[in-house]
């Protein structure tokens, strides 16, 4: 109920890419550039920590990459890789602090991931691995505790039966400790 008061958030999005298939390659890749901007981002009221305020506006602009080739009929190879500079444009915190110029917490700037799938041909077996890497990001919305950025390798086994498909997946095979995700309770 307390939620009911504010505004929703709007945003605005541009983007422009490019997208192409090289058939005699058996390559397909993309590329895109964009731009995002989101107004009434909540924040605590710079003259009562105890509330909340619509007083932020975030933005966000990047590039994508991604290719996907098949070098034979059985193997599959693909990649993506996106860089992004996220930043807020407007929001002032309890005590006046202003927060502009600062990166949104959980919001890593750098992701890349390789994948590679092998079927057999004439197999109802497929194997896949992918090496996915995560950049560094941040707690908090004044970067002051930085979270390492992580790199994970994953396999998968799958069985074609004849309306289903069965996958034993392994996640985190170097056994990597990591976060996706971090919340900071504020102390008052």
């Amino acid at each position: 109920a307390s939620n009911a008061a504010f505004p929703m958030s709007r945003g605005k999005q541009a983007e422009v890419g490019f997208k192409q298939s090289l058939p005699e390659a058996k390559l397909e890749w993309t590329a895109a550039l964009y731009r995002i901007e989101l107004d009434n981002v909540l924040s605590r009221d710079p003259n009562d920590a105890r509330n909340t305020v619509n007083n932020g506006r975030q933005s966000s602009r990047g590039v994508e990459l991604s290719a996907v080739w098949k070098p034979t009929r059985e193997w599959t190879l693909a990649g993506n890789l996106a860089a992004l500079d996220a930043r807020y444009d407007t929001l002032i915190e309890a005590g006046g602090v202003s927060r502009v110029g600062k990166t949104p917490p959980n919001v890593p700037e750098r992701v890349a991931n390789l994948f590679a799938t092998y079927r057999p041909e004439g197999s109802k077996f497929e194997y896949f691995a992918s090496l996915n890497h995560t950049g560094h990001m941040y707690t908090d919305n004044a970067n002051e505790i930085p979270i390492n950025g992580f790199t994970t390798l994953d396999a998968a086994v799958s069985y074609r039966m004849r309306n289903a498909l069965l996958t034993f997946r392994v996640r985190n095979l170097t056994d990597k400790l990591y976060a996706t995700w971090v919340g900071r309770a504020d102390a008052e």
